[in-house]
């Protein structure tokens, strides 16, 4: 019997011109006030960047396949959506060690995400509890970033993909690999 398992997640690739926001928002904190202590602070790499949709967390190898014709079926009548970026801070509280991009997401936003919870519940696994709250991280701080007031965005981002990660711990953070992504097919009524 096998026993492997992998840390999964499903998520969405910021689309090319998101990263050229995302670098010129680092950079503005980098060299800004906000940036007080670079030693502590681990940016998140552009590669690494990602809007969680749902997290599977440690999954057994032989359940992968399923999940990725599972996500091959949603992206097929699944809508691309856009995302408003409405604030830089710490997430998910003001003491929180993540500094993050937040968003409102359109309706189509939503449903992909209920519609990757009931693929984990169909695939006999138990989704995240927590309300989805849409961001993606930016950087990451031990000691958290308290004392920093948010920034306020005004910046509508294209969510046109699914894609499925897999987290891979490396010293001081984690790397996610793409394990599978497909373009979001539906065609909005």
């Amino acid at each position: 019997m096998d026993k492997a398992t992998t840390r999964l997640f499903i998520g969405i690739r910021p689309c090319c011109p998101s990263q050229v926001f995302f670098d010129e928002l680092v950079r503005h904190c980098r060299t800004g006030i906000w940036h007080k202590q670079p030693d502590q602070t681990h940016w998140t790499s552009p590669r690494d960047r990602h809007l969680t949709l749902a997290f599977l967390g440690d999954t057994p190898d032989h359940v992968i396949p399923f999940i990725e014709e599972g996500l091959a079926n949603i992206a097929r009548t699944a809508c691309s959506a856009t995302g408003h970026l409405f604030s830089l801070s710490p997430f998910p509280a003001q003491n929180a060690n993540a500094l993050a991009v937040e968003l409102i997401g359109d309706p189509n936003l939503q449903k992909l995400h209920e519609r990757c919870r009931q693929l984990i519940i169909d695939l006999g696994m138990a989704p995240e509890r927590r309300s989805y709250r849409p961001h993606i991280t930016l950087a990451r701080r031990k000691g958290g970033f308290r004392g920093l007031v948010p920034l306020h965005l005004d910046y509508s981002m294209l969510l046109d993909n699914i894609t499925l990660y897999k987290s891979v711990p490396v010293p001081g953070c984690r790397h996610y690999h793409r394990l599978f992504e497909t373009l979001l097919r539906g065609i909005p009524l």
